[in-house]
């Protein structure tokens, strides 16, 4: 099984109304609404490390779409609860950190994505330690609340 590497997500505030605005102010407002996302997503791995299953699952929306690499995936958040607890259990030795490079908001303030790298070390079924580097998407949705929640996330590992 693939512990999940870069499961990106947050209760991401902010983003708020830009309408009335100018195209300058705009794209300003945009572009400091995206780096507080990305911020906020580059602080999150802490919780993956700690094993807190139930709280990196929180993060995302009831129907989130998570595709980890050499997996069938999977289409709501208590298969991701699932897939994290048992996950977590396996290897000890699991470890993650990741970089969001890129983080954008859609000009309605609905949608975003963050785009990044990851590194990840595990302990592979042949009992040797693996340090995998790679690289992921994870689509972002606002809901009515005004939180922000992963809707689709995908990641996959470099070539070797």
């Amino acid at each position: 099984m693939n512990l999940p590497t870069v499961l990106i997500v947050s209760s991401l505030v902010g983003g708020g109304s830009l309408l009335g605005l100018g195209s300058a102010a705009l794209a300003v407002g945009m572009e400091e609404n995206a780096k507080e996302k990305a911020a906020i997503a580059d602080g999150w791995p802490d919780a993956s490390i700690k094993r807190y299953a139930d709280l990196v699952a929180s993060y995302y929306s009831e129907e989130a779409v998570v595709c980890p690499p050499d997996d069938a995936g999977m289409a709501d958040r208590a298969a991701v609860r699932k897939y994290l607890s048992a996950g977590f259990t396996v290897d000890p030795s699991f470890s993650v950190s990741w970089r969001v490079t890129e983080a954008e908001i859609s000009k309605r303030g609905d949608l975003g994505f963050t785009r990044g790298t990851y590194v990840r070390a595990y302990t592979g079924a042949d009992g040797k330690k693996t340090v995998e580097k790679g690289k992921y998407v994870a689509v972002w949705r606002k809901g009515p609340d005004g939180t922000w929640k992963a809707c689709q996330d995908i990641w996959n590992a470099d070539p070797k």
